[in-house]
Order: C-alpha cells, then structure tokens, then sequence
C-alpha cells in the first residue's frame, strides 16, 4: 500500500495558507508537484486515507449493494458530521459553507 506524501498537518497547512492567498506554486516550490495536482494530492489522499480506513478495512462486505449502503452511510457522516478537528470541529459541509459565504463577502469587497 502506497503511503500518503503528506500528513494529515501538512494538508490543513496548505489550506490554510491558499486560504490566506498564498499562491500554490510557492507553498509547494521543491515539492515535486505541479500547480493542479498539489490541490488533487491533498483532498485526495486525505479522503482515500479515510474511506479505506473507515469503510474498506473496517466491514466484511456480502454483496456490492452492501458496499454502497455503507458508502452512503459514510459520505453522509463524513460531511455532516463535526469530526474535522482540522477544522476547528466544524462539520465539512458547514466549514465550506462558511468558506464560500467568506469568499463571497470578500469578493464583493473589493
């Protein structure tokens, strides 16, 4: 099994520093990846990492209906529920919408 580049710390880091303007090329200078896949490489591996986890290891599965129940079940609490500690305790989906509305604001700013 192919181990993650980056850890769970570094990931938060390189949100919070775009978050922040910084621009990707400069948080990842040296790094090896290229402007898109550094964005790819941090939400990807952190999902996957929690999906196999949380899913793949954790159940033995019957059927492919089994699979997408618990897939679902999963997804749902994944975005909804507060286990982001990363982000402050906030469930997903409610941490992105503060994100956006943030975004928002500071676009109509300017």
């Amino acid at each position: 099994m192919k181990e993650s580049r980056f850890s769970e710390q570094q990931i938060v880091g390189i949100l919070k520093e775009a978050e922040v303007g910084v621009a990707v090329r400069v948080m990842h200078e040296g790094a090896g990846l290229s402007v898109a896949r550094a964005y790819q490489n941090a939400f990807i591996e952190r999902f996957n990492r929690s999906y196999r986890d949380e899913v793949l290891n954790a159940y033995v599965f019957c059927d492919l209906d089994e699979v997408r129940q618990i897939t679902r079940e999963w997804l749902r609490s994944y975005n909804q529920e507060p286990s982001h500690d990363a982000l402050g305790s906030l469930p997903l989906a409610l941490y992105r919408e503060q994100l956006t509305a943030k975004n928002s604001t500071t676009e109509l700013a300017i």
